[in-house]
């Protein structure tokens, strides 16, 4: 399981509290839902204008 979380881990996909030891979301996941944002729906992009 650690294997699997590790790199998960290293690009702060994950943190793992430390109280607890319970993985959750990491920061780096807001950053690839507005770049998914982004691609997807080009009117909702603030750096392009609307097609």
């Amino acid at each position: 399981m650690l294997r699997l979380l590790s790199p998960l881990r290293d690009t702060r996909l994950v943190d793992q509290d430390p109280e607890s030891g319970h993985y959750r979301l990491g920061p780096q996941n807001a950053l690839l839902g507005r770049l998914y944002l982004n691609a997807s729906t080009p009117s909702a992009s603030p750096d392009r204008p609307p097609a």
